[in-house]
């Protein structure tokens, strides 16, 4: 079993690593983003959707846009209180 996740983990290194030096997918990347906010600031959509765990990737991604666009976004103290 140690193996398989030393494996794994160096499986997800590598793409990691690759992806670091891969300049043009950075340029990409940037591009999509800026398609994203520009589209967004006009007033778009952003639609995401996935089926099993890409669908917990796509929550997740709305999740994260919704939460850092909500003017009001404070953390809740322990206690559930704003």
């Amino acid at each position: 079993m140690r193996n398989l996740v030393r494996e794994q983990l160096a499986d997800g290194l590598a793409v990691l690593q690759a992806v670091a030096a891969d300049t043009s997918l950075h340029a990409t990347l940037a591009k999509a983003a800026e398609a994203t906010a520009a589209a967004m600031k006009a007033g778009g959509k952003l639609m995401v959707a996935g089926n099993g765990g890409i669908a917990a990737d796509a929550q997740h991604l709305v999740a994260e846009f919704v939460c850092r666009l909500c003017e009001d976004h404070r953390l809740l103290d322990y206690d559930g209180d704003r």
